[in-house]
């Protein structure tokens, strides 16, 4: 049986570049057009698919993304 561990998210977004979330440990990276890198912790795999699902990744990230814990990585 096959589990995914890590997908990867590059969308065509004047905010972001590209985003890659962790399955097991519900982490989720978001590089920004600006460079800067963050890693957001606890995050549901719903709300992954919530991203992926968005006409607006930026908006997305704003509206929901942002509410949770983050670290700046770069």
């Amino acid at each position: 049986m096959s589990t995914i561990i890590k997908e990867d998210l590059i969308v065509e977004s004047s905010a972001i570049q590209y985003a890659t979330y962790y399955n097991r440990s519900k982490k989720l990276f978001v590089m920004f057009s600006n460079a800067h890198c963050y890693e957001y912790q606890d995050v549901d795999p719903h709300v992954w698919e919530g991203l992926r699902a968005s006409p607006s990744a930026g908006a997305f990230i704003n509206r929901v993304i942002k509410k949770y814990h983050f670290n700046k990585i770069v």
